[in-house]
């Protein structure tokens, strides 16, 4: 296999472009791992593999060597699964700081819950998914106890970043919680529509209550769906001109 055939079933094993696979590659000829390798100062690709570059006297002699293939190390590996990682983060950084619906795939034994994130293609079908996780901290004690594998439910997207654990390569890690106030304001703005009324979640006691400032009404269906959705309880405080009292409304699940 020539190094154009080579680059090119790099490129189509990582989902990456062959010029992000032959960056990959310049990485690594110049590397400490190569230069270990082959007792060389660094390497060029060729057509037809690598031309090997040792320092003699004060010149540098290219000496053609073994084909591209028997040079793929596990380092390139990595630098390739790191790239191609970097790639696929970009698609899912636009879900930061928004809330999603997934289904539980399990719980760990600390309580963690393991979530599926899907990523859809042109047509709606699912070209991708990643494991993204909600820490027990992140979670009410109702939901601790009501929350079950194959359900699905809404999360707020704390991180998205791309993580390393030693030498292994890069993953993308998705933290997501349901105990932040946005939540329920997402909840209660996904049941109105495309109704434009102000609104803010300004205190949220986790597992028991929720309090809404709002300049506008807001349909009780709104209300119940967020609490049920949250299993606590919402209390809508209506704000009006000073020379008027304010108004109040509660709904529980």
């Amino acid at each position: 296999m020539d190094t154009t055939e080579t680059v090119k079933a790099l490129a189509a094993k990582h989902n990456l472009s062959p010029e992000q696979v032959r960056d990959a590659l310049d990485q690594v000829l110049c590397s400490p791992a190569f230069r270990k390798a082959t007792s060389s100062e660094f390497g060029q690709l060729t057509g037809e593999g690598v031309i090997v570059f040792r320092e003699r006297g004060a010149s540098l002699l290219g000496e053609l060597k073994h084909p591209l293939s028997r040079l793929l190390t596990g380092e390139l590996e990595k630098i390739l699964t790191d790239a191609a990682t970097a790639a696929e983060l970009e698609h899912w950084l636009p879900l930061h700081k928004t809330v999603v619906k997934a289904r539980i795939e399990r719980i760990s034994r600390n309580g963690d819950l393991e979530i599926v994130l899907e990523r859809g293609g042109v047509f709606g079908e699912a070209v991708s998914e990643v494991i993204a996780r909600c820490s027990h901290l992140k979670l009410s004690d109702r939901d601790r106890m009501r929350l079950t594998p194959g359900n699905s439910h809404y999360f707020y997207v704390e991180k998205v970043q791309a993580v390393r654990c030693g030498d292994a390569p890069a993953s993308i890690k998705i933290d997501l919680s349901r105990v932040t106030p946005r939540l329920t304001e997402f909840l209660i703005r996904k049941e109105m529509k495309d109704k434009k009324v102000r609104f803010k979640c300004w205190k949220r006691v986790v597992g028991k209550k929720n309090y809404i400032s709002s300049a506008g009404f807001i349909p009780k269906e709104a209300i119940v769906a967020a609490g049920c959705e949250l299993n606590e309880r919402m209390v809508v405080e209506y704000v009006k001109p000073e020379s008027a009292p304010h108004s109040k409304r509660a709904a529980n699940c």
